[in-house]
């Protein structure tokens, strides 16, 4: 049976963390049409293809270090077939150091697909992310007074207030836990790799899937937890806000959807 919702971990040393989130999230899905695959992006400290196990998930490794958005589209494309078709339903990018918990992620995979079947403008589900004390980290994304991209509810520990329990169409999503239609992703060319060594890749992502006419929906079903900076942080960060700012901010494409000013980008 072919997946439905092919898992791509894009992976840079840590093979325990990688094999947390295969693991937790193996024990929590409700279905059997989920695959998974791990990106290995040149790690230095250890070659990843001989120490996951194959018959978990396969995994690649990139000849020289992509970057996250590089690294993603690399493991996009062993989701499609010799003829280029893709084999997935649903692409499903997951950070090595995201992971399932039983009490909160259970039927992880269903949700997600009920979010996609449920509505076919959707093109893009956000999941609801955890920090490991429990308050949100993700719930969608949304833009501040100076058009810079800031998380909705961040922090907050009621995670039964409407804002954070009810789906909701978002601006755009983490890709820390980001799944999209494989149609779309390949239509729209995957990640844009111009967003060198991570940040913004993933909002640009959803930017560039709704100025197709595409919806990117908040899923508070789909629960995980997030243990934020297991993956590092980018030297590239101020080159990737300024060209992410020329691109959607300065052509006005991006208007502000709050009064105040959240971040500290530009």
């Amino acid at each position: 049976m072919k997946p439905r919702i092919g898992v791509v971990i894009p992976a840079y040393n840590q093979p325990a963390a990688v094999m947390t989130a295969i693991n937790s999230m193996l024990a929590l899905q409700a279905t059997r049409t989920v695959g998974y695959l791990v990106q290995d992006d040149a790690s230095p400290d250890v070659h990843l293809p001989g120490v996951i196990p194959s018959q978990i998930a396969p995994c690649f490794r990139n000849e020289h270090n992509l970057g996250f958005a590089g690294n993603c589209n690399a493991g996009a494309r062993a989701y499609l077939d010799p003829a280029g078709a893709p084999i997935t339903d649903v692409l499903f990018f997951v950070n090595q150091d995201v992971y399932g918990v039983y009490g909160l992620s259970e039927g992880w995979d269903a949700a997600l697909l009920q979010a996609f079947d449920s509505d076919q403008r959707v093109g893009i589900v956000g999941a609801q992310l955890r920090f490991p004390d429990g308050s949100i980290q993700n719930a969608g994304g949304t833009f501040d007074a100076r058009c810079q991209p800031t998380h909705r509810c961040l922090g907050w520990k009621d995670a039964h207030h409407p804002a954070i329990s009810e789906t909701r169409d978002v601006e755009w999503t983490t890709g820390a836990a980001l799944a999209i239609r494989s149609s779309l992703f390949y239509a729209l060319g995957g990640f844009d790799e111009v967003y060198q060594r991570g940040y913004f890749e993933d909002v640009d992502l959803c930017l560039r899937a709704r100025a197709s006419g595409w919806l990117v929906r908040y899923a508070p079903t789909v629960r995980l937890v997030h243990t934020v900076g297991a993956s590092g942080g980018s030297p590239h960060f101020a080159a990737n806000a300024r060209t992410f700012r020329r691109r959607w901010v300065e052509t006005g494409k991006v208007k502000p959807a709050l009064t105040s000013v959240r971040e500290r980008f530009w």
